[in-house]
């Protein structure tokens, strides 16, 4: 396989069919992930921020949909954060990575395209039929209220019922964005090699689940100790999700070490 430049993914090895050449990634190569992960911010800083906030912005916005603004922002990151993925590959090579990485996801067939939304859609209706089992509807549709206003406080406890099934949920995507940037698979095939991905790695897939989980908690309780350190909640919101795309992105590579 090789990679085609400016164009960002990389053609397919039909000889290899269904089989995917995949290693496991231990924990000592933790060091060098980290190299690897802040490598294409050392190249890119200004770009891959600014790329980041123009994704990340319109995608906050989508919160004003009422009642379906939480799944719209779902879907809606799963599609721009794949794109901003293809950008990180881009200055991890040296290349500036502008426009044309984020427009990858437009080169996707239909199928692979819808399949690429529900890797977003699927683990929030897995919380919500959490909260369902746990409290009921009414106590649910209350916290979805709460959850797409604006000024809303939704509760504690159901609040971290509901992450803990979005996070389980979430797990089994993990790759998604790396092999959808990377590869012109099928979407199919996409998701067999994510599948294979997450349990050649399953280590990791804890270690990185465990570490947004604890890290989104925290920033939560920041921003809600006072419209002070609201300002540094964002900031480390921004700066987890840059860190964990480009650290699941050198994984990923380290992963599928045939298509390096």
């Amino acid at each position: 396989m090789n990679r085609l430049g400016t164009s960002g993914p990389m053609e397919p090895d039909s000889s290899l069919g269904w089989r995917f050449p995949l290693r496991r990634v231990g924990f000592g190569e933790s060091g060098q992930l980290l190299r690897e992960s802040i490598a294409p911010y050392r190249a890119a800083p200004l770009r891959l921020t600014g790329l980041f906030l123009l994704l990340w912005v319109p995608i906050l916005v989508l919160v004003f949909v009422q009642a379906l603004g939480p799944f719209l922002i779902e879907m809606a990151s799963a599609v721009a954060f794949t794109g901003y993925t293809a950008a990180l590959d881009a200055a991890a090579r040296s290349e500036p990575p502008d426009f044309r990485h984020l427009a990858v996801v437009a080169r996707f067939d239909r199928d692979k395209l819808i399949l690429l939304m529900l890797t977003g859609l699927l683990p929030i209706l897995f919380a919500v039929l959490v909260l369902y089992g746990v409290c009921g509807w009414q106590e649910t549709a209350r916290f979805l209220d709460a959850l797409s206003s604006t000024d809303g406080r939704p509760s504690p406890r159901l609040m971290l019922d509901f992450q803990v099934g979005e996070y389980v949920a979430a797990m089994p995507f993990t790759f998604v964005a790396p092999v959808w940037a990377l590869y012109r698979w099928s979407g199919s095939r996409s998701m067999a090699a994510n599948l294979l991905a997450c349990a050649v790695n399953w280590r990791w897939v804890l270690v990185m689940t465990g570490f947004m989980a604890l890290a989104d908690n925290l920033l939560i309780w920041l921003r809600g100790q006072g419209d002070d350190l609201a300002v540094l909640s964002d900031l480390g919101v921004i700066a987890t999700q840059m860190l964990s795309l480009a650290w699941t992105l050198a994984l990923a590579k380290r992963s599928f070490p045939s298509g390096r």
